[in-house]
C-alpha cells in the first residue's frame, strides 16, 4: 500500500469453508486494510461489502459484512463503504453457476416458493462509480447501488431458462422444508446453496427509496444502469442447447 493514492478492497467470499471464514474475511481482514491505509496516508479506501448487510441478521454472511462496515469505519474514517446488490458479469457467481445447474436438473427448488427480490447490478457499472468517486471532491462514505430492474428469484430463474432455451420444472418451496432439498448438497466440496444462503433468501436484497442524504448511489455519478437482458444472454449462450 505504500505510495498509493487509494486502496481498493474487492475480498470476499460467498461459502465458508476450514480455512476461510466469513469473520475473517468480511470483518478482521477489512479492519486491517483500513488500519493500514491509514498508517500509509492512503488518500482513501474503499471497501466494498453487500447490500442488505445486518448485524442482526440470521445470516452469518450478511453479519460478517455489516461487522465489516463497523470496523472498517472505525479504523479508518477516511473510507468508503459501496453495498452492491447482486453483481453480474462475465464470470459472475451467480447468473453463471445457476444455468450450470439448470444445465442437467429437469427440477429446480425454488426456496422461499421464489419470492426473494434482487436488483442486480453490472459490474462494468460497480467499476464507473468506483472510478468516478475516486475524482470527486464531494464523496460520501456509503454508497448503496443496484439497477433500475427488480427480479424474483423466480423471474431470474425463468430468465435463465429461456435464455438457454431450457424446459424445466420450477418447484416452489417454502423455507420451513428447505433443508429436505439441499441438505444432501453439502456434501459437494463446493455446494451450490448452503443453510447460510438460504437465510440470506428470507431478506430481499434490493434498494429501498433512500431518505438519508448521506447515502450515494449510481444516480450521484449519471451512471444509467445496464439490464440484465442485454448483458446475460451474451455469456449464457455457451449453456444453450
Amino acid at each position: 500500500m505504500k505510495g498509493s493514492n487509494f486502496v481498493i478492497n474487492l475480498i470476499g467470499i460467498l461459502n465458508q469453508t476450514r480455512k476461510h471464514k466469513f469473520n475473517y474475511i468480511h470483518s478482521e481482514l477489512p479492519k486491517k486494510i483500513a488500519s493500514f491505509s491509514k498508517k500509509m496516508d492512503v488518500e482513501r479506501f474503499i471497501h466494498i461489502s453487500a447490500l442488505g448487510s445486518d448485524i442482526r441478521s440470521k445470516s452469518i454472511y450478511l453479519r460478517s459484512k455489516a461487522n465489516g462496515e463497523e470496523a472498517v469505519f472505525s479504523k479508518n474514517q477516511n473510507s468508503t463503504i459501496i453495498k452492491p446488490s447482486l453483481v453480474f458479469g462475465y464470470d459472475d457467481n451467480f447468473f453463471n453457476q445457476f444455468a450450470s445447474i439448470l444445465s442437467f436438473v429437469p427440477i429446480f427448488p425454488l426456496i422461499g416458493y421464489g419470492e426473494t427480490k434482487f436488483q442486480p447490478v453490472y459490474v462494468e457499472d460497480l467499476a464507473k462509480l468506483i472510478v468516478r468517486h475516486i475524482s470527486d471532491t464531494n464523496k460520501k462514505n456509503i454508497y448503496e447501488i443496484g439497477g433500475n430492474e427488480i427480479y424474483s428469484l423466480k423471474e431470474i430463474i425463468e430468465f435463465i431458462v429461456k435464455t438457454t432455451n431450457k424446459k424445466r420444472l420450477l418447484l416452489p418451496i417454502p423455507f420451513s422444508i428447505s433443508k429436505l432439498f439441499i441438505t444432501p448438497l453439502q456434501i459437494m466440496p463446493k455446494p451450490p446453496i448452503t443453510f447460510d444462503q438460504v437465510e440470506s433468501l428470507k431478506q430481499d436484497n434490493i434498494l429501498y427509496k433512500l431518505t438519508d442524504n448521506k447515502i450515494g448511489s449510481l444516480g450521484d455519478y449519471m451512471i444509467q444502469p445496464a439490464s440484465i437482458k442485454n448483458i446475460v444472454p451474451n455469456y449464457l449462450k455457451r449453456f444453450s442447447n
